[in-house]
């Protein structure tokens, strides 16, 4: 049934001819109030012009997943390709939490408001669906479920943030899905570094686009967004510079494919303007139990790093760095120092490389954090993430009303760990004198993971 034969109500868009898909276009943009900046018309007018594989490297909050909801919304109001029965539309992003973000837009404007001025004939928010009574269907999938990608009838593929997808899954099961009905695809995304799948995939489409007009690819920076408040990215690269992170802007809010190098915590500040600002004396608060990050020692020391996670901080206490111990004399040994303290251990953040070793801890009466799966679904850093681990520690070590990390300047070795500690080739710090950096590290992320970001968002400006 096509749009133009549906009983609907007189408001209802009727669907033109092709010719004049653009003037229909802009009339669901007034209806769902949409007015797109000029870098975000050109990938409208890319898809008008009959681009098929379209990349678009965006900055944060330059306005990109709103635009890709808007280009479903387009997409949705089309026929389906004759003899295909159902048109289907996916909306894949790396997590659930982001396919919900294109979703509910998807949602409050085809459902809630009525935008084309009928019903869906079926939909389920739960289950994340909305089919249009001419036969065209829209469905979040997600790209840690890779087997639910491998679908048939795919008309349109749309990709949220799609750096954050393995490199394989293109490959291996969304471009299968463009075949059938040569499909366009629109991959959108932040970038996470030059020495990144995303940059390689932007590059091709970008090279293949001045010979072929199937491919299109840009790049818009949230400086881009005309929709923003007037000053409101000046006021975020104002503090980024104040914090010495001007690389880090230039990646998530200009969409550069910046090359990490030198040291990974310039913004590390022993002393601020005179002041003991990351590393100060710190005793241990009575009433709150140690949360404590382990690296085992095999050819190399063990570490424990002994902190306490309160509201708007972490006090870095103690730390035993030492070679030589097995893993029930490493659990002693922890044991001790934490009796030593009179502080009870609440939790262990371990290396999840060595089994053993958690076992013994818990055979020592030491509590073992076991990161849920369901973190990594809902976008929350991996205990043992080397590249995205040190990025969170850097934000937290950013904010500015007061330092959300102290460290006591007894932990020697961490402390110039954490100062010297430099950028590897692969966007990872190196492998080189980092065991109490580890330990900390495991600290840091296991506690805002266990919370599942909500310190994160308390610590990072």
């Amino acid at each position: 049934m096509t749009l133009s034969k549906a009983k609907i109500s007189t408001t209802a868009i009727q669907r033109p001819p092709k010719q004049v898909e653009m003037l229909f276009q802009r009339e669901l943009w007034r209806r769902i109030g949409y007015t797109p900046h000029a870098k975000q018309l050109e990938v409208h007018n890319a898809l008008l012009n009959g681009a098929r594989f379209i990349d678009v490297n965006a900055g944060t909050r330059s306005g990109k997943t709103f635009m890709l909801a808007a280009i479903f919304l387009n997409e949705i109001a089309k026929e389906p390709p004759p003899n295909t029965g159902l048109g289907i539309i996916p909306v894949i992003a790396p997590y659930q939490k982001l396919t919900d973000k294109v979703f509910r837009y998807l949602w409050k404007w085809i459902v809630i408001e009525k935008c084309f001025g009928v019903m869906p004939s079926k939909k389920s928010e739960r289950e994340r669906y909305i089919q249009m009574p001419w036969g065209m269907r829209v469905d979040g999938y997600t790209a840690d479920s890779p087997d639910s990608l491998l679908g048939e009838g795919w008309v349109f593929v749309g990709c949220d943030e799609y750096a954050r997808f393995k490199d394989s899954i293109y490959s291996s099961h969304i471009e299968r899905g463009l075949t059938d009905y040569q499909a366009p695809c629109v991959r959108i995304t932040t970038p996470l570094g030059r020495v990144h799948h995303w940059c390689d995939s932007w590059s091709d489409t970008y090279n293949q686009m001045q010979s072929d007009p199937a491919y299109f690819a840009t790049t818009f920076t949230s400086w881009d967004n005309t929709n923003l408040p007037e000053g409101e990215i000046q006021r975020i690269f104002d503090k980024y510079k104040r914090q010495g992170l001007e690389r880090l802007f230039r990646q998530e809010f200009e969409a550069s494919f910046e090359a990490l190098e030198g040291a990974v915590y310039t913004n590390f500040m022993p002393i601020k303007d005179g002041v003991p600002w990351h590393v100060q004396e710190c005793e241990p608060l009575p009433d709150v139990p140690f949360s404590i990050g382990i690296d085992w020692g095999t050819d190399h020391p063990a570490v424990a790093i002994f902190g306490q996670i309160t509201g708007d901080r972490i006090r870095i206490i103690d730390s035993i760095v030492q070679s030589g111990m097995s893993d029930s004399i490493f659990a002693d040994a922890v044991m001790a120092r934490a009796h030593k303290w009179g502080i009870p251990i609440e939790v262990a953040y371990c290396d999840p490389s060595d089994p053993g070793g958690k076992i013994e801890f818990r055979d020592k009466g030491i509590p073992v954090y076991e990161q849920p799966k369901r973190l990594k679904a809902e976008g929350i850093c991996e205990i043992n993430d080397r590249k995205a681990g040190p990025r969170e520690i850097i934000k937290l070590f950013a904010r500015e009303d007061k330092p959300a990390i102290i460290i006591h300047p007894r932990n020697k070795i961490l402390i110039e760990q954490i100062s010297s500690i430099q950028w590897g080739a692969d966007e990872k710090p190196i492998k080189l004198n980092d065991d109490a950096h580890d330990g900390f590290r495991y600290l840091v992320v296991g506690g805002i993971a266990q919370t599942c970001g909500s310190r994160l968002e308390i610590f990072a400006f």
